[in-house]
């Protein structure tokens, strides 16, 4: 029925909200050069060669900064929400 189908797109819609609200939350429990990282690795798509450049520092600095990212926040949220949150930034891009 359409019940059925709204009650499954309200749910899908208060889940992508509950991961945006988890996501910014564990972002914001990073350092600030990580944030940035972070933030230009998943949203902006760029690779981490061209971050490397934007911050004139290597790209196994990026790797690293990339790796202490997920793995702070890996620990902030449970691992399924963990798995969901990194299948729904890759959904963002």
């Amino acid at each position: 029925s359409d019940l059925g189908a709204t009650t499954d797109t309200v749910e899908h819609q208060l889940l992508h909200q509950e991961l945006e609200e988890k996501i910014a939350a564990a972002i914001k429990t990073l350092p600030p050069r990580c944030q940035e990282v972070f933030k230009l690795s998943r949203f902006e798509d760029l690779s981490y060669k061209e971050i490397a450049a934007h911050f004139d520092i290597s790209p196994k600095t990026v790797e690293n900064q990339m790796s202490a990212a997920l793995k702070k926040m890996r620990t902030l949220v449970n691992e399924y929400d963990f798995v969901l949150l990194l299948l729904f930034i890759n959904q963002l891009k």
